[in-house]
């Protein structure tokens, strides 16, 4: 952590030197980020040390982020204690070159803010400022996720209560790529010694109905459980986020899931 903020550092302190050495105004941000190293759920984020660039250019200020420009993207989401019960993953391709984060030059601001917070609330360029404990709650959504057009229709939480034992994720895709996006899913348990009864049948259904993606979860038990969702749109493949679902009324596992179609023309 140590060696890789001073990386950061130095990468911001660079990228400053060489924008006011041709008068361009630029500043370094202090704050916090939710690195993919992250586990969803977490309400103590503030460890999570990270500093970025606001940059003055033709009127405005940019949000530019140096060292994650250069990070590659994740593709693994942080396996801690949970344990993977159902999984329509796929290995992603080999690539011949390396992905970057260029969700972190110039975002939009009311996107970044979900991912960085500054420590003044002055950088997020926003009129209606995010506080901590508003951030902590967003939903745990990876640069790639905004970088690929796709928006979150369901609900906007990290962690939310199952009702009646199921829960929605509903996505919506760009209609110029949506025949070239596939949504893939990971299902896990915090239980290490959860076990499938083979009676329950599937318990995640995931498909898409025009340009929308519902990701439909059924939980036979209580528990804590955690929905990683993956996408591969043309050969790019990217962690798209996940969420942290509590089941505390299990739903009755004879209940029937209503099959989404895979394609609807």
């Amino acid at each position: 952590m140590k060696y890789m903020l001073i990386q950061e550092e130095f990468s911001l302190c660079l990228c400053c030197i060489y924008f006011r050495s041709i008068d361009i105004p630029c500043a370094i941000v202090k704050g916090i980020y939710k690195s993919s190293s992250h586990i969803v759920g977490e309400d103590d984020v503030e460890k999570l040390l990270s500093t970025w660039n606001a940059v003055h250019v033709d009127g405005s200020w940019q949000l530019v982020h140096p060292y994650l420009i250069c990070t590659p993207l994740k593709t693994t989401s942080p396996p801690a204690d949970w344990k993977v019960i159902e999984s329509s993953r796929e290995e992603p391709p080999s690539r011949k070159a390396t992905v970057l984060n260029s969700f972190f030059f110039a975002p939009n601001p009311s996107n970044f803010v979900k991912l960085c917070l500054p420590d003044d609330s002055h950088w997020q360029l926003l009129d209606e400022k995010v506080s901590y404990s508003r951030f902590i709650k967003f939903p745990f959504l990876r640069p790639a996720f905004y970088d690929s057009g796709l928006e979150l229709k369901s609900c906007d939480k990290s962690v939310v209560i199952s009702e009646g034992g199921m829960y929605t994720i509903k996505i919506q895709c760009l209609r110029d790529t949506l025949n070239d996006l596939k949504l893939m899913y990971e299902l896990a348990s915090l239980d290490k010694d959860f076990q499938i009864d083979k009676d329950w049948g599937k318990l995640v259904l995931c498909g898409r109905n025009e340009d929308m993606w519902n990701v439909q979860v059924k939980f036979p038990i209580d528990g804590t459980f955690k929905i990683s969702l993956f996408a591969m749109l043309f050969d790019w493949f990217f962690w798209v986020g996940e969420s942290c679902v509590i089941s505390s009324l299990a739903k009755d596992t004879t209940a029937k899931i209503c099959v989404v179609p895979v394609k609807v023309f």
